[in-house]
């Protein structure tokens, strides 16, 4: 799992748990004021967004206590995890998040426990993976939704795996056309 899948998760449960009626949950609708408020409600954020956030100090001051704990140890984990260097207390980095995020009232999402559970597995260096295969994949889904106006389903899936399946350059078919080509 690319460490951008993992670092949109746990702002989204951290944007979750802010509740819509905070301070800071107001500050977000005004600084991500193009998002549609159930995006801004459900914590669907990207990146460039994250960034922004993290960079942001009026959006921390507008927090309680235990948000903006919660808010630091994201930003530690971000920083001395998810990117290019790993401290050497990362392991500490994330239990201390995971704990404040609990104490926030933040649920445990699958991206959360395959942080906590396979924290060994990671590589020393997660910013050597591209954030641009994770950025795609948002793309391509965001197009999916768009041509599925929005409903989930089953056929979306397949046809998202399938235009991957098809994307492949060195695939080779079994079955080859024998009508002639246009030209």
């Amino acid at each position: 799992m690319p460490p951008l899948h993992i670092k949109l998760g746990l702002a989204k449960n951290f944007i979750r748990a802010l509740g819509t009626d905070t301070e800071a949950f107001k500050h977000l609708q005004e600084k991500l004021s193009y998002l549609s408020y159930d995006k801004q409600k459900a914590g669907i954020v990207n990146g460039p967004e994250i960034r922004s956030l993290l960079k942001d100090k009026c959006f921390q001051r507008k927090m309680s206590q235990v948000a903006s704990d919660a808010w630091i140890s994201f930003s530690k984990v971000v920083s001395n995890f998810l990117g290019t260097n790993r401290s050497a207390d990362y392991k500490h980095l994330v239990n201390d998040m995971l704990c404040k995020y609990k104490a926030l009232g933040s649920t445990m999402s699958l991206k959360m426990h395959y942080l906590h559970s396979h924290l060994d597995f990671f590589p020393d260096n997660l910013g050597a993976l591209s954030d641009e295969q994770g950025e795609r994949f948002h793309q391509d889904i965001s197009n999916m939704e768009t041509r599925y106006a929005g409903h989930w389903d089953v056929s979306m899936m397949a046809d998202y795996c399938w235009s991957i399946y098809r994307d492949i350059p060195q695939r080779k078919y079994k079955r080859i056309c024998k009508r002639g080509k246009f030209m």
